[in-house]
């Protein structure tokens, strides 16, 4: 009892110390890799925002290249430039050196346009009258050509830039490509100083969508003063089709409620923020934290925020979690496997020296164990060999019952079936009625069937104690299976069942031939049973080199797949209602199983459910 006591004792104090520690050694872990995770997440936001940012340096510093082409102060050098003439429908009047200027100036704007991202391009005056427009590469015919664009959001700024500036517009729709957008704007400055007209193009607001895109965790830009989301990873910007000119910024952008309401919470912290100036937040979501870092952009104050959920953060270290607690466990664990090697090895040894006796064990002649041990083990050998003494009463009793069960049945059976041939016979018994003969006929019939069933009783429990006698003869396979097809004919006739032997051999073989036969009739029966009028039923016996290979095939309702499984147990039945169709014991199958197995084969079954069955079992040619 001690011994046992020890063992739990230190088996307690070890599992809390590798628990322990391994608590420890998880948390240092999670707290390492956020930190360094946290740095990564602050490193890629930065490459992010140098993606924004260099995108409107690039714009801006395109726009300037574009303007510097003299062919802008040339064409707004004309008086004519700087004083619009219309005809009777307001359309604006080029002279022809203005028409021979402005397709230079429209050539040199597509030109522009192939190198860059760019919606639309426009050239216009003071009084709001474009003189150039393209959009998507396409020349505006002059007929085309605003005269009201003073109203633009972004009229008035671009002529208080000065030379070498540029405005960007904040994001609205374009009344040409019907999409969102923002503009970039810069004035067209003559030698004399004066700013007759500016140059303009837009830039569609889904190009910050690859920006943002990420592919572990949630990347987006919000505004911090309005609180909308501009552009977010997890919802690229919406089809054309959702946009119309005037449209409302809430009516367009989301809250970023939607994202979470601590976000929200965060805002005022974001418009505290410097330019470029970055910081780290959490919030909890579901239970789960999410980890937040946040960066200001220098265009429009927007904030670029990107946001990982816990378990992600440990999704790419999985692998050195594992190996440094399975490198902590083993350590803890060697020290306490040498505090108690000399306990358990006192403990393990006879318990092996127990398993192996009782796996020597024969199931139907159980002996006692014999184990030289004065501890626990000796008392589990003790429990064991009284109950091997209880199981072999049992067995006895088991078999003296069946004995004298099945004797006692059969005693009368003898009689019963021999009198109903005998009421039969005419000659002895005289002739019978219609009526009476047809209620002989179930005598009979039934009486069969109940020697049938104590037969497979008693097969089955001869198979169970491997107290069944085989006869070993030389046989020649083909001549069984003739002579089993020709016994068999009559059976088919009340169901008009078509009987084919497909066997192609005549090989000789050395085993019990009355045993095979018995898994073949109670295999041809079964399919009898199931098969429908008219139906079909073929046997074989095949050369199978070292085997002989006997099939059973009919189609017949076939057998459920998830039921095949079960088939070859003993009183297994497919359909177990009070009102199934086929009889029989369940027991058929089990004897065919333990029959072949007894006799060195194997067997199995495929079926198809509405299609059919056939059953296989092999027959080595010599038994071993």
């Amino acid at each position: 009892m001690l011994l046992r006591y020890n063992l739990i004792f230190v088996s307690m104090a070890l599992a809390l110390m590798i628990a322990l520690l391994t608590y420890i050694t998880l948390q240092e872990f999670d707290r390492f890799v956020t930190d360094a995770r946290i740095e990564e997440m602050f490193a890629l936001l930065e490459e992010r925002e140098n993606e924004v940012v260099n995108m409107h340096q690039k714009a801006k510093e395109y726009i300037l290249f574009a303007v510097a082409n003299p062919i802008f102060k040339e064409y707004f050098s004309l008086p004519e430039s700087r004083n619009n003439l219309y005809d009777d429908n307001h359309i604006l009047q080029f002279t022809n050196r203005q028409i021979e200027l402005k397709n230079e100036m429209e050539i040199w704007i597509k030109n522009f346009q192939s190198y860059f991202n760019v919606d639309e391009t426009c050239v216009i005056d003071t009084t709001g009258q474009e003189h150039a427009r393209l959009v998507l590469s396409k020349i505006a015919p002059i007929e085309d050509l605003s005269s009201d664009e003073e109203d633009a959001p972004f009229f008035e700024p671009s002529f208080e830039r000065n030379k070498g500036e540029v405005y960007v517009a904040y994001p609205y729709v374009s009344s040409d490509t019907n999409r969102w957008v923002f503009a970039y704007t810069t004035p067209i400055v003559l030698d004399d100083g004066s700013k007759p007209a500016f140059f303009h193009f837009e830039m569609p607001l889904e190009v910050l969508d690859s920006i943002v895109s990420i592919d572990k965790g949630r990347m987006y830009i919000i505004d911090a003063y309005r609180g909308y989301i501009i552009a977010d990873s997890e919802s690229k910007s919406k089809h054309q089709e959702s946009v119309y000119i005037g449209q409302r910024l809430d009516e367009y952008f989301r809250s970023v409620d939607t994202i979470a309401p601590e976000i929200k919470e965060l805002l005022g912290k974001m418009q505290e923020l410097a330019i470029n100036e970055h910081e780290y937040s959490h919030y909890y979501k579901d239970g789960e934290m999410q980890h937040i870092v946040y960066e200001k952009l220098p265009t429009f104050d927007w904030v670029l925020v990107y946001e990982l959920p816990h378990h992600q953060i440990l999704s790419d270290n999985i692998n050195d979690l594992i190996t440094l607690v399975a490198s902590t466990a083993s350590i803890v664990a060697i020290g306490g496997i040498s505090l108690t090697y000399y306990l358990t090895r006192r403990v393990v040894k006879p318990i092996i020296e127990l398993a192996n006796e009782c796996n020597k064990l024969d199931p139907t002649d159980l002996k006692h164990v014999n184990i030289k041990s004065n501890d626990e083990t000796k008392q589990v050998a003790d429990a064991i060999n009284n109950l091997i003494d209880r199981v072999n009463s049992i067995e006895k009793q088991k078999e003296e019952f069946a004995s004298m069960i099945t004797h006692e049945l059969k005693t009368p059976l003898t009689p019963i079936i021999g009198w109903s041939q005998a009421l039969k016979n005419k000659k002895i018994m005289g002739e019978l009625t219609p009526k009476q003969l047809k209620a002989v006929d179930a005598i009979h019939k039934n009486a069969e069937r109940l020697r049938k069933l104590i037969g497979d009783v008693l097969d089955a429990q001869k198979l169970d104690l491997k107290k069944m006698r085989f006869d070993y003869k030389e046989f020649n396979v083909g001549d069984m299976m003739n002579e089993l097809y020709t016994n068999l004919k009559h059976a088919m006739k009340p169901k008009n069942i078509e009987f084919v032997n497909a066997t192609d051999t005549q090989t000789i073989i050395r085993s019990d031939k009355n045993r095979i036969e018995q898994v073949l009739n109670n295999m041809i029966f079964n399919a009898i049973d199931f098969v429908p009028e008219n139906g079909r039923i073929e046997i074989a016996a095949k050369d199978n080199g070292n085997d002989i290979l006997f099939y059973v095939k009919d189609n017949g309702i076939g057998i459920p797949k998830d039921k095949q499984k079960d088939l070859f147990k003993k009183f297994y039945q497919i359909d177990t209602s009070a009102k199934r169709k086929h009889g029989g014991s369940g027991l058929g199958l089990a004897i065919c199983k333990g029959i072949v197995e007894a006799l060195g084969g194997k067997i199995w079954v495929e079926s198809q459910e509405g299609k059919g069955s056939t059953f296989y079992f092999t027959i080595p040619k010599v038994r071993e």
